[in-house]
């Protein structure tokens, strides 16, 4: 083991309180200088108390185009759907066994599918019916 002599050890011990005082200097000029600078944004800012009233026009300018896109969409997808549910449920009926027979009834399927299509197809006059009309369809 080496001996190290007492003074080189206090000259240690005095650089890295230098260094931490510096240190610590550094932090408090910069917060100070943060504490400084948000003081005179938040003086320079002025209270405005004015009633914001949404623009419904330019609202729905902006939500129509999506909407009249998406029943567009679905107006044209929906009886493609029903027509492959129609075939899905005729391939299942006849490969059933008699048994599935007894206990299926195609037929409620059949007529939950028109169902479905009739309200899909009809989406546009429910909407309009809700108070929506200002749909361009």
């Amino acid at each position: 083991m080496e001996l190290v002599p007492s003074f080189l050890i206090i000259l240690k011990g005095k650089n890295k309180m230098k260094k931490i005082k510096k240190i610590l200097k550094k932090c408090k000029t910069k917060v100070q200088m943060l504490l400084l600078s948000a003081s005179i944004f938040l003086a320079n800012t002025q209270a405005v108390f004015a009633d914001i009233k949404p623009d419904p026009e330019a609202g729905k300018a902006l939500v129509s185009p999506w909407i009249s896109a998406a029943l567009t969409i679905l107006l044209f997808v929906l009886p493609g759907v029903f027509v492959i549910f129609v075939i899905y449920s005729a391939i299942k009926w006849f490969t059933s066994t008699e048994e599935e027979h007894q206990r299926q009834n195609p037929f409620g399927k059949l007529k939950k599918g028109i169902i479905i299509l009739i309200i899909g197809e009809s989406i546009v006059a429910i909407i309009k019916v809700f108070g929506i009309g200002w749909i361009n369809y």
